[in-house]
């Protein structure tokens, strides 16, 4: 809960009270206190903003005013007006704050952790066309695969400016995510108003030379500001950071302008990913139960087996990180905001879920992925027959019930290069994106896979793995080493001398 949200619903169940005992209290100081309570709601408003939440507040608010909505009376002026008693009134305003407390609890509004780099950080917008390739997701032949992203960088502070919001269009993203549920619509719109700590279009920071670059892939049907604090860390400790959405496969897209766009999430190809998924569940939980690497790889053929349209998504997902390589190389060389700042020699593949499958393939696919990082993401691909060469690391969450805690095992145990196998103690799968800073008590904290950490706490030991494994593999920083904090399990391959 916000102050002023709190302090606004604190001094209007405290005015219901005095207005109960009214008739033993002096008039003037009732007129204060209602007078006052207009005042917090308006301060209210005019700092921290309108939210849907505090609706109900609000009508309380303008119920105990002089002019409220209710009189407390028995009788009412005449025929055909409404009348209310002081008991119905006052119950009738309980609830409604009751309403409003309950909602914040549920839908809370929560605070991004501040980058902890020296950098700035600046954000901006890509969307190109890839006209090399043909959009599968679609029935149109004609139709070209079209990319968007959103960009982190470290930049210079401007001058009197506001961070955006972490939301910028808000309410389209609020219809966008509620279409085809029971949700209202309006439900996310509270979104707008918390804040990142990045200022739109801000000029690149003056030093630093040329960045390096982390490429960000996001879950199955999540969306390309899922993990806005991870992309903000990296980018206040000197990178550039790009986290792309793959089209049809997530709920939104963003224009050059910064415009949402929907997919339906009917379409096909979620539709058969979700009956594949579905269909392949026994096998990911036998592979959960595992005792040997031979049972591992046994298992992992079968879900690939039983997977094919997956399989299709990671191919068309690698492509994707791919063509956004070839379009920072334009960046770099045309008159983008980032020209002649971009180091593309030095690029890092991070992703969650499905996104960090996509990862692992574009360390295969692509020889300009130099390291990658997969996210509680189960490996599918070719990194079965395979093994990487490149310098990759595997988080997983903590899942305290099974044999194998760790799915990816097989790939870490045959890697020919560096290789990292993590797991935080008390996470769960949605701990390791922006989820995670919602309330204990939060609709979608307690509907998700959160485990038992504190969500910043979560967030930060996950950071602090990314980060040193990028500094060492990527920027690499001189002495650099893999610094994951308490409560991470790390185990390493070929990594001698780190």
């Amino acid at each position: 809960m916000r102050p002023l949200q709190m302090l606004t619903i604190a001094a209007s169940f405290a005015c219901l009270a005095w207005l109960h005992r009214r008739r033993r209290g002096s008039g003037r100081l009732v007129t204060a206190a209602r007078g006052g309570l207009g005042v917090l709601v308006g301060a209210q408003l005019l700092i921290e903003g309108y939210s849907w939440q505090m609706a109900p507040a609000y009508l309380v608010a303008l119920s105990v005013l002089p002019a409220g909505l209710w009189r407390d009376r028995k009788t009412s002026g005449g025929p055909g007006h409404a009348s209310c008693s002081p008991r119905a009134a006052q119950f009738v305003r309980v609830a409604l704050l009751a309403v409003s407390v309950a909602a914040i609890v549920l839908f809370p509004h929560f605070t991004l952790p501040r980058p902890t780099g020296e950098f700035a950080v600046g954000t901006t917008y890509m969307h190109f066309t890839d006209e090399d390739r043909e959009e599968t997701c679609t029935a149109e032949p004609t139709d070209r695969r079209k990319i968007c992203g959103r960009i982190w960088y470290p930049a210079t502070k401007p001058h009197g400016a506001r961070p955006v919001s972490y939301a910028p269009d808000a309410a389209a993203l609020s219809r966008i995510l509620t279409k085809g549920t029971p949700a209202p619509c309006f439900v996310f719109a509270h979104l707008g108003l918390v804040r990142a700590h990045a200022f739109q279009d801000a000029p690149p920071a003056s030093r630093g030379g040329e960045l390096p670059i982390v490429i960000f892939s996001h879950a199955y049907w999540a969306g390309l500001s899922q993990s806005t604090v991870l992309m903000q860390e990296l980018a206040s400790h000197g990178y550039v950071v790009v986290s792309i959405a793959h089209a049809y496969e997530t709920p939104y897209g963003i224009d050059r302008s910064g415009r949402l766009y929907g997919y339906d999430p009917r379409n096909r190809v979620v539709v058969a990913a979700g009956v594949e998924r579905r269909q392949a569940l026994p096998l990911e939980r036998a592979l959960t139960g595992s005792r040997s690497l031979a049972e591992d790889e046994r298992l992992l053929r079968r879900i690939q087996a039983a997977r094919p349209r997956t399989l299709e998504s990671l191919e068309t997902w690698t492509a994707d990180i791919s063509a956004t390589i070839d379009e920072l190389q334009a960046w770099n060389s045309g008159g983008s905001i980032l020209a002649g700042r971009l180091d593309t020699d030095r690029v890092g593949v991070v992703g969650h879920s499905f996104g960090g499958a996509a990862a692992g393939q574009a360390c295969l696919d692509d020889p300009r992925c130099v390291a990658g990082v997969n996210i509680d993401g189960l490996q599918l691909g070719d990194m079965l027959d395979h093994p990487l060469s490149r310098p990759f690391m595997f988080i997983h969450h903590d899942n305290t019930q099974a044999a194998n805690k760790t799915p990816n095992r097989l790939h870490h145990e045959r890697a020919i290069g560096p290789s990292y196998l993590i797991r935080i103690k008390d996470t769960g799968h949605l701990s390791f994106c922006d989820l995670a800073l919602q309330g204990r008590y939060s609709l979608v904290r307690s509907c998700s896979p959160m485990g038992t950490i504190d969500g910043e706490r979560g967030l930060r030991l996950t950071n602090d793995c990314i980060r040193s494994f990028m500094d060492a593999y990527v920027a690499r920083k001189v002495g650099a080493a893999i610094t994951c904090g308490a409560d991470v399990s790390l185990q390493s391959r070929n990594v001698e001398g780190r």
